[in-house]
């Protein structure tokens, strides 16, 4: 497989004529993606590869060409479509960078835009989705070979509007996001299965939640950095409940109701009637 740039003239227009047959240019093209293939880092292949080597389907228009394989001074080698008219990288295509990034999928103005998928350099990761202007934008899954997931909107490269988290420690996170951080209404199960869902800012609950401990306990009020502040109420699986204000020691005043449906004021998390509680 010759790379464009460094045919002669005469030779690419000769192939620029060949492409143009439908059975000459499906030869080429399987050709031209294992060559691509081959120009990737080893890391960068094993993923494409583990990927199933996702299809690329050519559509034909008249505003756009097929072209061979070219490679720019800079290093940038790209297997596509081109626009007639500003002579850019337009349409369907797949670009590898200096620096060892893959992108395939749709392209205008020389840019990933439109959607498609990119294995970063280092061939631990990669993102398969929308894309606008070389940046993550619209919805889109991304994957780290740690087993981290993020699939759902995007802004400018960041997670922001509504997205589903999966973590390799077995938590996961079911909600909104503003730049990279979980803000808004979520819901998230840690790794012991307690479980968050309630209001959400700079990562952390922060606001009104419901809170649900491994051993069944249930807190419904305010949060602050997932710890109870303020107004709200602890209920225990046998029934017990302990309705109250809560600070950063515990609950500071409140009343607390046994099984039997007796109720008891407590006044510091220090008050001996808490131990019936706890």
């Amino acid at each position: 497989m010759e790379e464009y740039g460094n045919m002669p003239k005469d030779d690419q227009k000769n192939l620029k004529e060949l492409l143009r047959e439908q059975d000459y240019f499906e030869q080429y093209c399987s050709k031209a993606l294992l060559f691509m293939e081959e120009k990737m880092t080893e890391a960068a292949k094993n993923l494409y590869r583990e990927l199933d080597k996702p299809q690329i389907k050519f559509e034909v228009s008249s505003e756009l060409e097929f072209r061979p394989i070219s490679m720019t001074t800079s290093g940038d080698i790209y297997f596509g479509q081109w626009n007639l008219e500003d002579n850019s990288h337009e349409g369907i295509g797949i670009g590898i960078n200096p620096r060892g990034q893959v992108y395939q999928g749709s392209f205008r103005n020389n840019r990933f835009h439109g959607s498609g998928l990119i294995i970063y350099k280092s061939g631990l990761r990669y993102y398969k989705g929308a894309i606008k202007d070389h940046k993550r934008n619209g919805n889109g899954l991304y994957v780290a070979s740690t087993g981290y997931r993020y699939d759902g909107e995007w802004e400018n490269e960041k997670a922001s509007g509504y997205g589903v988290e999966t973590f390799p420690s077995g938590a996961k996170y079911e909600g909104y996001f503003v730049n990279d951080n979980r803000c808004g209404f979520g819901k998230y199960v840690y790794p012991d299965k307690e479980r968050y869902e309630g209001e959400w800012k700079s990562h952390r609950p922060n606001g009104y939640g419901h809170y649900i401990k491994a051993n069944g306990s249930q807190h419904f009020g305010n949060f602050k950095d997932r710890k109870t502040l303020g107004f709200g109420s602890e209920v225990k699986p046998d029934g017990r409940m302990l309705q109250g204000e809560w600070d950063e020691v515990g609950i500071k005043a409140g009343i607390f109701t046994d099984t039997k449906g007796r109720e008891y004021q407590i006044k510091s998390e220090k008050d001996p009637v808490i131990k019936k509680f706890h």
